[in-house]
C-alpha cells in the first residue's frame, strides 16, 4: 500500500477461474430450480471449494512481482504439492482419509470406484473430495515446470520429483476429468516446447523412457 503497489492483481488465471466459479454457481442453479439433481445437495460444498480456490489463485498471483516471488511462490507450491501427493498415496495405500473431518468429529466416508468388478478406493488429501483434490494438482503441478529450467540443480531436481508424485496422485483420485486435463495440458505444452524447439536430445531420450 506504501509503494502504491496494488494489493491483488487479477491476473489472466484468476479472471479464468471466476469464470468457471460463474458457470459452476450458474449450473447449481439451474439444477436445483429445474433438474432437481441428487447432487444438489453436495453441491454447495463443491461451490466453497471452488471459491476456496480462487482466493489461493489471486494471492498467489498478487503476490508474484518480481522474479525473486515468482521463484518462491513455486518452490512454496512444490513443497505444498509434494505434502499433498505424500497423503493421498497414503490414502490409498490404507484406504482411510487425512482430511480435517476427524478433527471436527465427523464420519470420514471414502469415495468408491468400480474397477474391474471391484470397488476402490478413491484417494484425498486435505484438500476436499477427490475431485476437488485432483483439481488441485492438475492445476498447479503446471506452474512448477518452469522450475524445470532453474540453474540450481536441487531446485529442477526437486521439481521433477513433486512433478511425478502430482501426477500419481491424480491417477489415485480417479478422476476422469483430472485425466483429460492433465493429458491436454500436456499435449498443448509439448506442441509449444517442440514449435520453439526448446526440447534437446537429452530431454527426448527421457521422455521416451
Amino acid at each position: 500500500i506504501a509503494s502504491g503497489k496494488p494489493m491483488f492483481i487479477w491476473t489472466t488465471q484468476s479472471k479464468i477461474f471466476l469464470s468457471l466459479l460463474a458457470w459452476a454457481i450458474f449450473s447449481y442453479l439451474v439444477h436445483l430450480a429445474f433438474l432437481h439433481s441428487p447432487y444438489v445437495e453436495s453441491a454447495p460444498f463443491g461451490i466453497l471449494h471452488f471459491f476456496r480456490n480462487l482466493a489461493f489463485v489471486l494471492i498467489v498471483g498478487s503476490a508474484i512481482q518480481t522474479r525473486a516471488d515468482l521463484i518462491w511462490v513455486l518452490i512454496a507450491v512444490v513443497t505444498i504439492i509434494v505434502i499433498e501427493s505424500i497423503l493421498v498415496g497414503l490414502s490409498f495405500a490404507t484406504g482411510e482419509s487425512f482430511n480435517f473431518s476427524r478433527l471436527i468429529g465427523l464420519p470420514v466416508v471414502m469415495q468408491k470406484y468400480s474397477v474391474g468388478g471391484e470397488q476402490v478406493s478413491r484417494a484425498a488429501g486435505t484438500l476436499g473430495v477427490p475431485n476437488q483434490q485432483a483439481l488441485f494438482h492438475a492445476m498447479y503441478t503446471f506452474l512448477i515446470i518452469g522450475l524445470l529450467s532453474a540453474k540450481n540443480s536441487v531446485v529442477r531436481y526437486a521439481a521433477l520429483v513433486a512433478i511425478l508424485m502430482s501426477f500419481v496422485a491424480v491417477i489415485f483420485t480417479f478422476s476422469r476429468s483430472a485425466w483429460f486435463s492433465i493429458a491436454m495440458a500436456s499435449l498443448l505444452i509439448f506442441v509449444v516446447f517442440l514449435k520453439r524447439r526448446e526440447i534437446t536430445p537429452k530431454a527426448w531420450f527421457i521422455g521416451s523412457f
